[in-house]
């Protein structure tokens, strides 16, 4: 298994308005962006946004992307 990415993931209330947020807050990059999910990055960090916050305090996540999903959850077992 190799791992392939790690993201630091948050949800938000507004695609459009957190995207506008942390590219112009601290000049993140837009990778990906769709009506749900978003990926900006700085160097080889990534901070995905996912559509569907409520605009209350949510908990954030931490994701691992790998290239086989089976190892990994062999692995994590």
């Amino acid at each position: 298994m190799k791992l392939l990415a790690i993201k630091h993931l948050l949800l938000a209330r507004s695609i459009p308005r957190a995207i506008q947020f942390w590219t112009q807050a601290f000049g993140l990059e837009v990778k990906t962006e769709s009506e749900w999910w978003a990926e900006l990055g700085w160097g080889s960090s990534t901070v995905a946004l996912h559509a569907g916050g409520d605009g209350g305090r949510n908990p954030t996540d931490l994701s691992f992307q790998v290239d086989n999903i089976v190892a990994a959850c062999r692995i994590i077992q």
